[in-house]
């Protein structure tokens, strides 16, 4: 399933990929097979992170993103993973920010 959402994302459908790494990401996440599972879950999630991102859904990759991080199974996946969380929380905050210029509290 990995496989696949990297050909799909390759290719530019963008929800059949977010498909097939939802798939690898659920199934790995139920294996207890060890390292190798967790790796394979966390580049699922960090790709979902990656894909929502750009969708402009950054509540969602956001949560990718954490999972991913929790997931990683050495300190280049970690290290790769909250790269991605730090630029998901920048995108937040900006949106956050936009929000109360547009909306301020009295």
């Amino acid at each position: 399933w990995l496989n696949l959402g990297g050909v799909r994302r390759r290719r530019g459908d963008a929800d059949a990929a977010i498909h097939a790494y939802a798939t690898a990401a659920a199934l790995d996440d139920d294996d207890d097979a060890g390292s190798s599972a967790s790796s394979s879950a966390s580049e699922a999630h960090l790709a979902l992170a990656e894909l929502r991102g750009e969708a402009g859904d950054v509540d969602v990759a956001l949560h990718h993103a954490k999972l991913a991080t929790k997931l990683a199974a050495d300190a280049r996946q970690q290290a790769r993973a909250r790269a991605v969380l730090r630029d998901l929380l920048v995108i937040w905050k900006a949106g956050l920010r936009r929000h109360e210029e547009l909306h301020p509290l009295h």
